[in-house]
Formats: structure tokens, C-alpha cells, sequence
């Protein structure tokens, strides 16, 4: 915290300012600096941030990239390398097949086989 050198109030950090404001889908801008501090005729500092990609959007990426058929192990072993490998290897098949029921709903997965699970691409 600082005090804001035109009006002397209290400048709390960034995370204590407006909240983010969505300017498109999935970005947001965050004001880092007090408007007071702002010269004249000047817009706001912003930066942008991105809310943290759910598993679901990560395995989307990836399968629409390499395309193909999809079991557990791969969309285990695809999630790992984007970083959502964490917990033990049940959940993390248990987080893969969470994912690829996800993506089966919005069209990009169509299952193929049951047991063991298997599902292939609808786009390449």
C-alpha cells in the first residue's frame, strides 16, 4: 500500500482495486493504478489476465491439435504435459474421463467403444 500523491488517500494493491472487467471471452482487464495517479487525458494502466484453463478447455486444445482416437491413458498422459497431472494415477484417469465426457458433449469427442473407454475426433 502506498498513499496516492494527488489526493494522499490510501492506495491499495491491485488486488484490492475495481474488480476485472471481461472485455472478450476469457479476458479481463484489471486497473493497477490509482486514478488519481493517472495524468490527465491518459487512460488507466491495465493488464490483462486470464482465468485459469479448466481441464476440460486444456484436453480440448490438445485433441483438436494431434486429432485421432482418445483412451484414458492418452488424455491422462496429454493433460499431464499441459499441467494437470496432479493427484495419483486414479484420479487423474478419473480427470481424464471427467474431460473427455465434457468434450463428447460439446461435440468435439464421439465415443466409440465402451470398455475400455474410447472416444474419437469429430475435427481436424
Amino acid at each position: 500500500m502506498a498513499l496516492c500523491p494527488t489526493c494522499s488517500t490510501v492506495i491499495p494493491c491491485h488486488c484490492h482495486l475495481a474488480p476485472p472487467v471481461q472485455v472478450r471471452p476469457g479476458v479481463y482487464l484489471v486497473q493497477e493504478t490509482h486514478p488519481c495517479t493517472t495524468p490527465p487525458g491518459d487512460r488507466p494502466h491495465h493488464r490483462e489476465v486470464r482465468p485459469p484453463v479448466t481441464v476440460a478447455e486444456s484436453l480440448a486444445q490438445t485433441v483438436r491439435a494431434l486429432g485421432g482416437l482418445w483412451d484414458t491413458q492418452r488424455a491422462v498422459t496429454a493433460l499431464h504435459d499441459t499441467g494437470h497431472g496432479q493427484g495419483d494415477q486414479r484420479q487423474q484417469e478419473k480427470r481424464a474421463r471427467k474431460a473427455m465426457r465434457d468434450l463428447a458433449q460439446t461435440g468435439l469427442l464421439v465415443k466409440t467403444q465402451d470398455r475400455p473407454v474410447q472416444y474419437r475426433t469429430t475435427e481436424k
